[in-house]
């Protein structure tokens, strides 16, 4: 009986600690430091594992210093200990909206307001989540639409057109390439599209999309120049990264390029850490949490040794 008088005072004792700890962070949290408020969510966490409140308040953190991983992963424990609590399906929702994983974020949402209908803030997400996919299927419908159109080769400018040109074109699409238009022929039709789309990030992703992997090479024949490749890599980092396998393609393809490498080593620092970043993202450990993938670490490995990053 003794023993577990004990026993039960140290348990007691903990979470008087961990509850300390919770009240500590709470205030830290309302004064913006969050990095104190980190550590005595963690405290806690520590004193008595994962509870409800703990890691949601965590994840809060998390999702206020834009770490939207850990705060997924913080939610997560939160929603496996309670599977009824509210709060952590918001944060949960709010960190995968962080992460560009909208159709997820949407689920999750709906999964918190069937537990809490009245609540205003979850209503609200809802919509916003709505609303932005909504904006993004438009915009991937418009810039497809924009690039067919100014794909579509005038009379006048095909007579312009190198015979040399003409000739590679309509051999390419013998040999198996798309004859779809709204694909680049030439080199010389890519570079006219590109200057056209004027860095419009969405626009230059789907056409880089559209292109096969195996006519990159052609379409850049006489390699390729750092400007394009900043282009190139701004459009995976901005839009392509929920699309791992296909934004994998693309450099795939890009990495047959000729002068690949010494475009790389003459990006500047920003566009350097840009494409590292990237390469981190479609790394199959990380890619695999976002879809389900097609390639694996061997072939990342190969791509990457041919960026040189």
């Amino acid at each position: 009986g003794k023993g577990k008088k004990v026993e039960a005072e140290g348990r007691s004792s903990k979470w008087k600690e961990a509850e300390d700890s919770k009240v500590k962070g709470n205030l830290a949290f309302k004064a913006g430091k969050y990095q104190l408020a980190l550590m005595h969510y963690c405290a806690a966490i520590e004193l008595v594992g994962h509870h409800p409140t703990y890691s949601t308040n965590l994840a809060a953190t998390y999702l206020a210093l834009k770490d939207y991983e850990n705060a997924r992963v913080s939610s997560e424990a939160a929603m496996a200990v309670d599977a009824s609590y509210p709060k952590a399906f918001y944060r949960h929702a709010q960190a995968l909206e962080g992460l560009g994983r909208l159709p997820e974020a949407l689920e999750t949402i709906e999964k918190g307001l069937r537990l809490l209908p009245e609540s205003e803030q979850m209503k609200e997400m809802k919509e916003r989540l709505k609303h932005r996919m909504e904006e993004i299927e438009s915009a991937e419908a418009k810039a497809l639409k924009k690039i067919k159109e100014m794909q579509e080769i005038k009379p006048s400018e095909l007579a312009r057109q190198p015979e040399k040109e003409r000739k590679e074109s309509k051999k390419a699409e013998e040999e198996g390439g798309r004859k779809d238009l709204s694909c680049p022929t030439s080199g010389v039709q890519l570079k006219r599209t590109l200057k056209g789309l004027k860095k419009d990030l969405p626009s230059v992703l789907a056409l880089l999309t559209i292109i096969p992997v195996n006519q990159f090479a052609r379409l850049m024949s006489s390699g390729i120049e750092e400007e394009d490749l900043v282009l190139f890599v701004d459009a995976i980092a901005e839009h392509g990264l929920k699309s791992p396998t296909t934004s994998f393609k693309i450099l795939q393809g890009i990495s047959k390029v000729s002068r690949i490498k010494i475009a790389c080593a003459m990006l500047d620092k920003k566009a350097s850490r840009t494409l590292q970043s990237v390469f981190l993202h479609l790394h199959p450990s990380k890619a695999a949490e976002v879809e389900q993938i097609d390639y694996d670490v061997q072939a990342w490995a190969l791509v990457r040794e041919s960026f040189g990053v």
